[in-house]
């Protein structure tokens, strides 16, 4: 893998982490799924696996 690839992925990671973050807050916020979503451009297979997992 070479830098760039290096410097991307590590770039996609943190958004992903971002993500999965935001996600946290707004099910402890009690936000409906949908609205989830779309704010954070997850599936509602993974928001739901990070509900299961709080």
């Amino acid at each position: 893998m070479n830098r760039a690839s290096e410097v991307s992925y590590a770039k996609e990671e943190e958004i992903k982490e971002t993500q999965i973050n935001t996600a946290k807050e707004l099910l402890k916020m009690n936000m409906k799924l949908k609205d989830i979503i779309t704010v954070t451009k997850l599936t509602k297979e993974e928001i739901e696996k990070i509900k299961s997992e709080m």
